[in-house]
């Protein structure tokens, strides 16, 4: 039988897997196997980092840098030949540099000034004709001339020095005479409002998921920018519009819990979670254990449990006996009565007499006599009791 998960059995497995020195980290847990111990804390606890809260785990790891540590971590890595640029850093697997260096000293580039090191190394981009002639020879080639892309394509060395030699990418296009593919627009407060509206005006729903999948991912940053938040800007932009749906709150799903048990549909997780997984989501993202939610709804307890599994009876003949026991003896079971259910011997007790005469029947007289001699010089008898 199964052990259920409880929250005592969840922060008991993360505080052993931290003690023998496992990586806590969601991704980490995840690729070492332990996804049902990842489930089960959020079903049960509502979250991965109230689990960990829970057990008393802190720091996952992160290593914490100091600006003195920073500096000479710098230093190493300008010696030992590493190219100093940000985005050569990000590619190299020392990402986890910018962010400490920018809070400490405002920017990666006072970070590289202050530890006495070049910002990036050019190689062979010493100048900007040399780089002009590489962008237009890749333009002509067809090469897709978004950062982004340069970088994918292996050219982040090249893309690098060109935007610090004109400044910025786009200008390193224009000076190169290649169309820039990304122009870049500076929004405002009003430009932000107009273009909701206009959105709104022309019939299309306003809701974020959507406009990025249209493109507008640079517009929802800049109204996130402004207002807060997105709901904030449509608000503003088009007063008393209508959401096209409803956000989650607890009472919410503790009212259409209820709702589906009014309406006769089940209220099990695993029937929640195939026909309204939206629902099911919800409670984990508010933190609300299923079992709670549903005591608030009033729904008896009965309707939680799982339903009964039918019965199956297991008809015992010469060819199924026959067929279980060789495929026993394939995975390496050992052939003693007690390796074996007792309904299954009850059978083949009544159809072949005793247990020998079967085990010859099935060709396995010499693995089961084999079994049997093992049995008795470990003190067993043949049916794997230990002699007291």
């Amino acid at each position: 039988m199964r052990n259920a998960w409880t929250k005592e059995r969840i922060v008991a497995e993360l505080q052993q897997l931290h003690a023998g020195g496992q990586s806590m980290t969601y991704a980490a847990l995840r690729d070492s196997g332990h996804n049902a111990l990842l489930s089960a804390a959020e079903r049960v606890i509502g979250s991965m980092s109230r689990a960990l809260r829970l057990a008393g785990i802190f720091h996952i790891g992160k290593f914490v840098w100091a600006p003195a540590l920073l500096i000479a971590e710098l230093r190493k890595l300008h010696r030992a030949g590493v190219p100093m640029s940000s985005e050569q850093l990000s590619t190299s697997g020392h990402a986890g540099l910018l962010a400490p260096a920018r809070r400490f000293f405002g920017s990666w580039r006072g970070a590289l000034a202050k530890a006495g090191v070049p910002r990036y190394q050019r190689g062979p981009w010493t100048d900007w004709p040399k780089i002009c002639a590489a962008l237009r020879a890749l333009h002509r080639k067809g090469q897709k001339m978004t950062f982004d892309a340069m970088k994918q394509a292996g050219h982040s060395a090249l893309s690098e020095a060109a935007r610090v030699s004109a400044g910025s990418w786009n200008k390193a296009l224009k000076k190169a005479g290649i169309p820039v593919v990304e122009e870049h627009r500076s929004w405002n407060r009003e430009q932000v409002l107009a273009e909701l509206r206009t959105l709104h005006a022309k019939g299309q729903t306003l809701g974020s998921r959507f406009l990025v999948r249209k493109g507008h991912r640079k517009l929802i940053k800049a109204a996130v920018l402004y207002f807060g938040t997105w709901r904030a800007a449509c608000d503003v932009a088009v007063p008393g519009r209508e959401p096209r749906q409803t956000p989650w709150t607890a009472a919410l799903v503790v009212q259409r819990i209820r709702a589906r048990h009014r309406a006769g549909l089940s209220v099990r997780i695993a029937d929640v979670q195939r026909d309204e997984s939206k629902l099911y989501g919800a409670a984990l993202r508010l933190g609300l254990q299923w079992r709670d939610a549903c005591k608030q709804a009033r729904v008896p307890m009965s309707a939680l449990t799982p339903r009964p599994q039918p019965r199956t009876r297991q008809r015992w003949d010469e060819v199924t006996i026959i067929a279980h026991v060789r495929k026993a003896a394939e995975a390496k079971q050992p052939l003693l009565v007690k390796s074996f259910t007792t309904a299954f011997v009850q059978a083949v007790l009544r159809r072949y007499k005793s247990w020998a005469t079967a085990m010859t029947a099935a060709g396995l007289k010499r693995k089961y006599e084999r079994d049997h001699a093992n049995a008795r010089a470990l003190g067993l008898h043949g049916d794997g009791v230990r002699r007291k």
